[in-house]
């Protein structure tokens, strides 16, 4: 893991300390930025939370974007199909 994401993960988990924890977009950002949970975890975000993370960018990687069904076939693709 490279220094800059770990650093990234440390500061997120104790800018201040036990104030406030990071919400769940800035986790689940870092989470796809490569921090891995166990360094969201040593840098004292809670593990619950750290899973809450994990479920919620498994939820969105599977939420495909609207419209985006047949894009690969253009309209030659479309007229050919129809004409058989």
């Amino acid at each position: 893991m490279n220094e800059g994401l770990a650093q990234q993960a440390t500061e997120v988990g104790t800018s201040n300390a036990g104030q406030q924890m990071p919400t769940m977009e800035e986790l689940v950002m870092l989470l796809m930025q490569g921090v891995t949970p166990e360094d969201l975890v040593a840098a004292g975000v809670p593990a619950k939370m750290v899973e809450e993370a994990l479920r919620t960018m498994q939820r969105q990687a599977q939420v495909k974007p609207q419209g985006m069904g047949n894009t690969a076939i253009g309209p030659e693709g479309l007229a050919a199909s129809a004409m058989v």
